[in-house]
């Protein structure tokens, strides 16, 4: 139910990219250059989305398009789940009065707490296989004092 009223705001604002850079943005966004970026930017928090860390990511979320062509993970984009896209993209976090020259004052938190949550989640993945590792071998009743005997 979410998703349906949140959605909008998503299509209307890559309807005005579109309308503002029409074929090259489309052309970019379905091509291969875009889908390397996209995965390398989930790749980087283990799949997992930023705002919900505990839902796979799904979609890529750009904070601007001025460095469209040459995005850098945590500058530019982040991993988000399909229904924190939406919600990200509602008008009072992005564009006020549905105005894409009128960005909403929340704008620039909500970037700067997505990249926060971004490196969080950089950080804690490492960790997370970690625990993972140790558990595999407790499972496996290779205990600590097993291996070094």
């Amino acid at each position: 139910m979410l998703l349906k009223k949140t959605s909008k705001p998503i299509l209307r604002q890559h309807r005005k990219l579109k309308a503002k850079h029409s074929s090259e943005y489309t052309k970019y966004i379905q091509g291969q250059e875009w889908k390397k970026t996209s995965n390398f930017v989930i790749w980087l928090t283990g799949g997992y989305c930023v705002l919900r860390p505990w839902k796979k990511a799904s979609h890529t979320h750009h904070m601007t398009y001025k460095n469209m062509k040459h995005e850098l993970p945590i500058r530019d984009c982040v991993p988000l789940s399909k229904n924190a896209h939406a919600f990200i993209h509602q008008d009072r976090f992005w564009n006020l009065n549905n105005d894409s020259q009128t960005p909403s004052p929340l704008k620039v938190w909500v970037n700067w707490g997505l990249r926060i949550m971004m490196l969080l989640a950089m950080l804690i993945l490492p960790l997370r296989l970690c625990v993972r590792l140790i558990l595999w071998f407790w499972n496996r009743g290779l205990h600590y004092g097993s291996l070094l005997f």
